[in-house]
């Protein structure tokens, strides 16, 4: 038996509070809870073990853009709609990688598996 469709998991979050997790999968609507031990440190996704920034200024077949985004980025609740990027484009596959424009190197959107909404940063814009 085949089965077809389309599948999206637009709306699917991972919230770390404290030391709570909360997990929401939007294409099943089910909702998971737990908790992070004290030596740990917990990595929400894929994304945010990506190449940091830094880490991509170095690459020379990167080419480094600003871009505005359709992200919402606030800092202690001062907040920034379509909030400045800086891209990292892949010169040969096309590869597009986009971070905040802020020294912490917070991922907005990786290709088309991983795109930030919004994010609120409890530190200070560096």
């Amino acid at each position: 038996m085949a089965l077809y469709g389309v599948a999206s998991n637009v709306g699917s979050y991972t919230r770390l509070n404290g030391k709570a997790i909360t997990e929401y999968n939007a294409m099943d609507g089910d909702t998971r809870e737990s908790t992070v031990s004290e030596d740990s440190i917990f990595v929400p996704g894929l994304a945010f073990s990506a190449p940091t920034s830094d880490l991509l200024d170095t690459a020379p077949d990167l080419i480094k853009s600003m871009v505005d985004t359709s992200a919402k980025v606030c800092f202690h609740g001062d907040c920034e709609e379509n909030a400045g990027g800086i891209l990292y484009q892949g010169d040969s596959d096309r590869t597009e990688l986009v971070f905040a424009d802020d020294s912490c190197g917070i991922p907005l959107r990786l290709g088309d598996i991983f795109l930030v909404r919004e994010v609120e940063i409890h530190d200070v814009r560096r």
